[in-house]
């Protein structure tokens, strides 16, 4: 989910994974997610994971899909 405009160490297994499956001639596909950015914490117990509008979310999906190409 494309909470914040940059990935981060987490995503790092994923996208090596994805690599390696692409090394073995495999067609990947990289899915962003925007639910859980647009609720953020349910808990309402968070500000590190506020609410963010449907043009936040677009706008790190964006961000997200151009640093993550760079790999795969």
């Amino acid at each position: 989910d494309p909470t914040a405009p940059d990935l981060h160490l987490g995503h790092t297994v994923l996208i090596n994974k994805l690599r390696q499956f692409q090394d073995l001639g495999h067609e990947v596909l990289f899915l962003i997610g925007d639910f859980t950015g647009m609720i953020g914490d349910p808990t309402g117990k968070s500000a590190t994971r506020p609410p963010l509008t449907r043009e936040q979310v677009a706008a790190n999906a964006v961000s997200y899909k151009e640093q993550v190409f760079k790999i795969l």
